[in-house]
C-alpha cells in the first residue's frame, strides 16, 4: 500500500476497477469490422462492453445498466455539444471601436438589403398568384366556349348540316 495525500491507496483494487487500455489488435478488429462487414465490428464493440473495458465499472453492471450508461452518456453528449454550439453563435467584440462601427452598418446595410429582397419577393409571389389565376379563368372561358360550340352542333338538326348530294337525283 501506498500513502497519498488523500489517504492509502491500494493498488490491486485499483488494478481491478481500471479500464484496461484498446491493444492496437482489438481497435484495427473493430474498425476493420466496421469496414469490411458492420456486424463484426459491432460484435467487437459489444464484446469490449460486455467485458467492462469501455469505461471504469462496467464490468460490474448489468447489461441493462450498460445500455441505460450509454443513453446518459449519449444525452449529456448532446446536452453538451448544445452548449458548445449556442456560445459559439454568440457575437463577441473585437475592441476595436472603428471596426464594432463598420460591422454595424455592414449588418445595418445587409439587414435593409434583405428586407428589401423579402418585399420584392412577396410582390412576385403576389404577381404570380394573379397570373395564375388570370390563366385559370382564361383556361375555364376557353373550355365554356367549346363545350357551348359543342352543345350548339349537337343541337343542329344533322339533315341540315348534311350535303345535299342525294337531293338532286
Amino acid at each position: 500500500m501506498t500513502q497519498t495525500a488523500s489517504g492509502p491507496v491500494d493498488h490491486a483494487a485499483h488494478a481491478a476497477t481500471a479500464k484496461k487500455p484498446w491493444s492496437a489488435l482489438e481497435l484495427a478488429t473493430m474498425v476493420g469490422g466496421f469496414v469490411v462487414f458492420w456486424p463484426i465490428g459491432l460484435g467487437a464493440l459489444f464484446l469490449k462492453l460486455k467485458n467492462g473495458e469501455m469505461w471504469k465499472g462496467a464490468a460490474t453492471m448489468s447489461v441493462g445498466e450498460l445500455f441505460g450508461k450509454a443513453r446518459d452518456l449519449k444525452v449529456d453528449g448532446f446536452k453538451a455539444a448544445a452548449r458548445g454550439w449556442t456560445t459559439a453563435r454568440t457575437p463577441t467584440s473585437s475592441g476595436n471601436a472603428a471596426f464594432a462601427d463598420y460591422k454595424a452598418e455592414a449588418l445595418a446595410r445587409l439587414d435593409e438589403e434583405r428586407r428589401r429582397i423579402d418585399a420584392a419577393r412577396a410582390r412576385l409571389d403576389d404577381e404570380e398568384r394573379e397570373f395564375a389565376g388570370f390563366v385559370a379563368r382564361l383556361r375555364a372561358a376557353k373550355d365554356r366556349e367549346e363545350f357551348e360550340r359543342f352543345m350548339s352542333e349537337r343541337k343542329t338538326p344533322a339533315a341540315a348540316t348534311a350535303p345535299e348530294s342525294d337531293a338532286g337525283l
